[in-house]
């Protein structure tokens, strides 16, 4: 839309109408001087937040001011005549990001777009690359100063459009605010937070600066590296990591030429490392063990340990890089074509074996990281490294360690769903009775594993194994798994049953439903969990807490739901109006529900008695029909008694009409208490005049009608016995 116009066009018909909103809320203002600028662009969101008299136009103006700016990008999309107005639109954009905090975003995206947009345009590019000495420094400068917490989208934004600016900066541009930020990191008057934005500019600086300058920067990196800060320790890992994993060839040979010096102060820094920082050390760290290869062994051994314990880390971004580390080292150890395969697979695994006979988070860390290389090296096993594993889980389920218990259940489970029968066959026996070993309070603490894994035994070799196997006190267990099996086999096959039923009384063709049935063949349920689990999920298990016992599948059961907004609107044809103060209360988290009022069907009657039908009742049901009614009511025990049980007799509408006599069961039965005679019903028939047409008053009995005030002081309960003499005679 916004490609074939042009800045002109924008910039003096659009832009024109914020001087005109200033002047409109300029007529409101009252008690409040400010500084006249001649420029159209100046802000007037101050004079509306003190505009008195109109404070809705006001806000109405300064709406309008924002979203005529925020068309901005839209413009910089390709505009055909960038190198002739950009000379005259510079210095609005520069006024706006250092006066207008409101329109930096829409100022900043519009950057974006000049740059990414004009690339390939060698005119255009060189136009917008002679503004970046104005641009950057102003960006850098919104970049590098505390926000409160409405700016940091600002901050953000600013960071990211300098990494696109620099892609255009001239050198000499580079180089000059290189120095600075080198200069304030290296100063001893700067605050924590500056020095913390000048890492992360440095880190976006240091691929376009020199490698005769980079000496500077990487020392301060070794210094936050030991800092007890634990974000400038994160931010320095992360200016270093920019070095190891830039394409640029002048740099990866500077960390080629540095790399001893680098795996030496990295090594050191270890035991200094805080938990934030450990996810962009892992990071660097994969960097380094990719461009050693098998060229340093010894690094890779000295830097095991730390990957290895980093599977147990809080963070998720930490563990998943520690996963890919322990996979990487394994690819690199297993690619030596100069030894067998076996002395191959069985270095990488002596390595992580050998953290079995450290402490207990040592111990545990090495079980997840053995799960993982199980899951991804299965078919490099062999039988005597298989043999070996299972021995080792099968000694330390005897722990009284809470976390390696988990870790080897965990283990079970990623090979027992890996691995094929024979090659575990032989140790179920011994599995089985070390589980049903097991002390009576890890045994309720982990009744779910258990379960789960007598599971997988079930299906994998059989109940009637796994039943010879177990002491008769789980017998229990065993039935219970095998009917839940049953009755989960009988539903999936009434399900199949009932869509073959479907697809054949529509006659559809049942091919696609069979395919899919197939897909999920593999997908059949372990104790209600999915068998095709990834290796992420399992290992997500394993490093969660299980104080609780629960699962993953629990925990993520629990997490609650994402509260919903509704907007209610009490009328269809009406919308909210959001710039109303109250439109708030049109806010809900609940769904609204249409109130519906009950509707009265108030109706005359011919004698002018009044009729409220609250009940829904037909309109021909009036007041004829109801005296109709109201006539079969008996007055006279022995005249209308007889008549009515006549009447009942003829009716169809089920009533029973039957009188007892005689004797045997047929005779009348005496009631226990005299029957009370019925109470007169008063209809107002008394009250009908006989020559004439009305009614007429009788003496000593309410008048036929009455007419009281209505008062509004009647609906107070406070002044109710104020008011009740009023219907007092005539009720």
């Amino acid at each position: 839309m916004f490609r074939t116009l042009s800045w002109d066009f924008l910039f003096h018909s659009f832009y024109p109408l914020p001087r005109s909103c200033d002047q409109r809320v300029r007529r409101h203002q009252t008690g409040h001087l400010r500084q006249n600028l001649s420029d159209m662009f100046y802000s007037f969101v101050g004079a509306m937040l003190t505009a008195a008299g109109e404070p809705s136009e006001a806000k109405s103006c300064d709406i309008l001011q924002r979203q005529i700016w925020s068309i901005l990008p839209g413009f910089c999309t390709r505009p055909t005549d960038l190198v002739e107005s950009l000379r005259g639109i510079a210095k609005i954009l520069g006024q706006a990001l250092d006066e207008r905090p409101d329109l930096q975003l829409d100022v900043m995206a519009a950057l974006r777009a000049l740059v990414l947009k004009n690339m390939e345009n060698d005119v255009n590019r060189t136009e917008v690359a002679k503004y970046a000495k104005n641009y950057l420094p102003r960006l850098l400068q919104i970049y590098t100063t505390e926000a409160t917490s409405d700016g940091s989208n600002q901050r953000l934004a600013a960071l990211e459009t300098v990494k696109i600016y620099l892609k255009i900066t001239p050198q000499e541009t580079i180089d000059e605010l290189f120095e600075k930020v080198v200069e304030k990191l290296n100063g001893d008057e700067s605050s924590q937070f500056l020095l913390q934005a000048c890492v992360d500019v440095a880190a976006v600086l240091l691929p376009y600066v020199p490698i005769a300058k980079l000496d500077g920067v990487l020392a301060f990196c070794r210094t936050a590296w030991v800092s007890p800060d634990a974000t400038l320790q994160k931010k320095g890992y992360r200016c270093f990591g920019e070095l190891l994993l830039s394409d640029q060839e002048a740099l990866q040979a500077y960390a080629a030429g540095h790399m001893d010096t680098f795996k030496t102060d990295f090594t050191q820094a270890y035991s200094e490392t805080k938990p934030p920082a450990k996810a962009a050390r892992l990071r660097c760290l994969s960097a380094m063990v990719k461009r050693s290869g098998l060229t340093d062994k010894s690094f890779l051994k000295v830097v095991f340990p730390e990957i290895v314990m980093c599977t147990k880390e809080i963070s998720e971004n930490a563990r998943q890089s520690a996963f890919e580390l322990v996979k990487e080292v394994g690819n690199i150890l297993l690619s030596d074509s100069s030894r067998p395969e076996e002395e191959n697979v069985a270095e990488y695994f002596e390595l992580m074996l050998s953290g079995l006979a450290g402490t207990p988070d040592g111990v545990a860390a090495s079980i997840v990281a053995l799960s993982h290389a199980v899951y991804e090296f299965r078919d490099k096993l062999r039988k005597p490294m298989v043999d070996m594993l299972m021995d080792n889980m099968n000694v330390l389920l005897a722990s009284n360690t809470r976390d390696i218990v988990t870790a080897i259940f965990g283990f079970f489970k990623v090979i027992f769903s890996r691995m094929a029968d024979f090659e575990l066959g032989p140790h179920v026996a011994r599995l089985v009775k070390s589980v049903s070993g097991m002390e009576e309070n890890f045994r309720r603490h982990f009744r779910v594993k258990i379960r789960d894994l007598f599971t997988v035994l079930i299906r994998k070799f059989g109940y009637t194994m796994i039943v010879e196997l177990v002491p008769e006190s789980d017998h229990k267990l065993i039935n219970n798994i095998r009917k839940t099996q049953e009755r989960e086999k009988r539903q999936k096959k009434e399900k199949r049953n009932d869509k073959k039923s479907i697809a054949g009384d529509g006659g559809g063709d049942g091919g696609e439903e069979d395919v899919d049935r197939k897909s999920r063949a593999g997908a059949a349920s372990i104790g209600g969990r999915s068998r095709a689990e990834t290796i992420n999920d399992i290992l997500d298990e394993l490093a969660s807490s299980d104080e609780d016992g629960g699962t993953v599948d629990d925990k993520r059961r629990e997490k609650k739901k994402k509260g919903n907004v509704y907007i209610t609107e009490e009328d269809d044809e009406e919308i909210v109006d959001f710039t109303d103060p109250k439109a708030s209360q049109k806010i809900s988290s609940t769904m609204p529900s249409k109130s519906k009022r009950k509707q009265l069907d108030v109706r005359v009657a011919p004698d002018g008695r009044i009729i409220i039908d609250a009940g829904g009742h037909d309109r021909d049901d009036d007041a004829a029909s109801l005296s109709s009614r109201m006539s079969g009511v008996s007055l006279n025990d022995k005249k209308k008694g007889k008549n009515r049980s006549e009447d009942t007799d003829g009716d169809d509408d089920g009533s029973f009409g039957y009188q007892a006599g005689g004797s045997g069961i047929h005779r009348p039965l005496k009631s226990s208490r005299k029957e009370k005679p019925a109470k007169k019903v008063a209809t107002g028939a008394e009250y009908r005049a006989k020559k004439a047409g009305g009614d007429v008053k009788l003496k000593g009995r309410p008048d036929p009608y009455a007419y009281i005030p209505l008062d509004l002081k009647s609906s107070n309960k406070r002044k109710k016995s104020q008011t009740g003499w009023t219907v007092q005679g005539i009720c």
